[in-house]
């Protein structure tokens, strides 16, 4: 099944934040409290949050069958030209495994034309997203900790080599 990709809109806002919270919760369910998920997403998707990342870095929505399924934020390096990051992949639990992250991974790189190395930090436990990183060719770097609030997180950096 394919997904139509295209960019982010500010009229996809609430949908995003919608796929967010549902993927973070049913993500980190057991991993990451309750209350700390909440914090995490009121920042870092408010409408606010939102329109600075469109405005920022590019934001691709998967459609299908005209509702909105997943999303994809890519940033390029602003140290190094070669290099960008995916800050966020969230398909809807209900469809993953489908090929919506494959498509949204790929338009991303196509869109960040030119780049060698692309990088991704993902929780250690966070297995689904692991999987998925592992079968499109991310290799891990590094694993390291940092705090979320008053939570470690222990935190795993992957890199595509393009």
């Amino acid at each position: 099944m394919g997904a139509l990709i295209r960019r982010m809109t500010l009229n996809d806002i609430p949908t995003l934040q919608k796929v967010a919270r549902t993927t973070w919760n049913n993500t980190y369910n057991g991993i990451i409290p309750t209350h700390i998920q909440e914090a995490f997403l009121q920042r870092n998707y408010s409408e606010t949050a939102m329109r600075n990342r469109m405005d920022r870095s590019l934001v691709f929505v998967a459609e299908i069958d005209g509702e909105v399924r997943g999303f994809a934020n890519f940033f390029r390096s602003k140290q190094d030209y070669d290099e960008a990051e995916l800050g966020a992949i969230y398909i809807l639990p209900e469809m993953q495994s489908q090929g919506i992250g494959g498509q949204l991974l790929t338009t991303g790189i196509e869109a960040l034309s030119g780049i060698k190395r692309l990088f991704v930090v993902v929780e250690k436990e966070n297995s689904t997203g692991k999987r998925f990183y592992n079968s499109k060719g991310f290799l891990i770097l590094n694993e390291f900790t940092e705090r979320l609030d008053e939570h470690t997180l222990t935190l795993v950096k992957m890199v595509l080599t393009i």
